[in-house]
């Protein structure tokens, strides 16, 4: 996002939203409503594609040797059944969440459905975390912070290890194999083969809108862990709001293409997430060139059937992708033949990309499509977009708040102070009470570190 994004050049003309000037140069900005969410939790959604499309590819990992692997939405169900059956028998909850340490392969993002499922919150730290110098005692304060029920791991050894000597011998490492004095270990496939039960399935059902989904795992400037909670109620929230932004995504089974850093808080909103409220696909890259966003723009087209007429694509991505098209008129011109919106994650996209679009979109003789640009926040979700109609030439972007999305502005030397309410927004921070009481204002608007330029 830009220091200082302009907003609100077509907020004035949408008639759904109302701009109100008030005392002391505040702005109130009530956006139109949200959309109703057309499912209500991730079982619901998990149950309806297993049954309707059992044979799609939910998720789809490349390996180090460049050879993809397959996991179907009937496949995907069963795992998770039992994943959920597993986490009901540990007594997994709120107070005994999930700690996830590694890169983000399919056998995490299984295990984040089961949680999801079971109603378990989860958190997520890359092995950078674990790697880092220092990072023992970066550790020790996230793990006395989240209290976690269960530790998983990746394929490496070494995290575990790691993580060993600070975590309490009472807490289950998963995903590793080896002996750990006095710890209970097992392997992914001990949580997904276990038989689905009554309990579980109850447990499933009792998952409300504001049951806690995932932690969302901060640093501060001295080395201190804090968590912003995302809860199921942002989840659909987040997820209506895309729907509303592309009508009858649905229908078309989008390719969600994610970096190794796909299941961070914001990363889920556009990949995990909306591949499952799609009932399209996340594909996974873990080959070694993943890391290189040059790299990356190669296995972008590589899985056969892959083009998409929806396309995810995060920001640091989007080079690379428009190397590729570049490079490859003929993949270009079949790929700009199906895919008819871009999303782009990070602010308003550069205007000389768009114009190297538009150029590829003149040359493949395409139909015009459109280049949607979310902002996102850990504590705001989906917050703002911009919408850029690409056919010969491109137009002018400016970023505008989301549906169901109310804001407060507040004048400042350097702008206009953000503050939001609505069902995207974090209902607070984990096990932190003074500071998610001090983060609202006497309206319930959440006090965001945003400062806006009104455009």
């Amino acid at each position: 996002m830009n220091d200082s994004p302009a907003i609100g050049k077509r907020a004035a003309a949408d008639q759904k939203m109302k701009i109100e000037h008030g005392p002391d140069g505040i702005i109130l900005v009530t956006a139109r409503p949200l959309p109703s969410a057309q499912y209500r939790s991730v079982r619901q959604m998990l149950d309806h594609w297993a049954s309707a499309t059992p044979e799609r590819t939910i998720l789809a990992e490349r390996d180090g040797g460049g050879r993809w692997h397959a996991v179907t939405y009937r496949d995907a169900h069963a795992a998770v059944s039992g994943i959920v059956s597993a986490l009901s028998d540990r007594n997994l909850s709120v107070d005994r969440p999930i700690l996830m340490v590694g890169r983000s392969d399919s056998g995490q993002a299984l295990l984040a459905l089961g949680a999801l499922c079971a109603g378990i919150p989860y958190a997520i730290v890359g092995a950078d975390f674990v790697s880092e110098p220092e990072s023992e005692e970066k550790l020790r304060k996230l793990i006395n912070l989240l209290q976690p029920g269960l530790i998983h791991f990746d394929a490496d050894p070494r995290l575990a290890d790691a993580v060993d000597r600070v975590a309490p011998a009472s807490v289950e490492f998963s995903g590793v194999f080896g002996k750990f004095a006095g710890r209970a270990v097992s392997r992914l496939e001990d949580l997904i083969l276990r038989e689905p039960s009554p309990i579980a399935a109850a447990a499933s059902c009792a998952v409300g809108l504001d049951t806690a989904a995932r932690v969302h795992i901060e640093l501060d400037s001295n080395g201190e862990a804090g968590g912003i909670v995302t809860t199921h109620r942002m989840i659909w929230s987040n997820q209506a709001v895309l729907s509303d932004l592309f009508p009858g995504v649905s229908l078309t089974a989008p390719a969600v293409f994610a970096s190794p850093n796909w299941s961070d808080a914001l990363g889920a909103i556009l990949s995990l997430d909306f591949a499952l409220y799609t009932g399209g696909t996340l594909y996974l890259n873990l080959s070694p060139e993943a890391e290189d966003a040059r790299g990356d723009a190669e296995w972008m087209g590589a899985p056969p059937g892959a083009e998409p007429s929806v396309f995810v694509v995060r920001s640091n991505r989007f080079d690379g992708l428009l190397d590729l098209l570049e490079r490859d008129p003929v993949r270009a011109t079949r790929w700009l033949g199906r895919v008819r919106n871009i999303v782009h994650d990070g602010g308003c996209v550069a205007g000389a990309n768009l114009a190297r679009l538009a150029r590829l979109v003149g040359d493949a003789k395409s139909s015009e499509l459109s280049v949607v640009s979310i902002d996102t926040a850990a504590d705001l979700g989906l917050w703002a977009y911009s919408v850029a109609q690409v056919g010969e030439k491109a137009v002018d972007q400016s970023l505008d708040p989301v549906p169901g999305s109310n804001m407060k502005l507040v004048p400042t030397s350097d702008g206009h102070a953000a503050r939001f309410k609505g069902d995207a927004i974090t209902p607070g921070f984990w096990k932190a009470r003074r500071r998610t009481s001090e983060s609202f204002d006497e309206a319930g608007f959440y006090k965001s570190t945003q400062v806006l330029q009104l455009g």
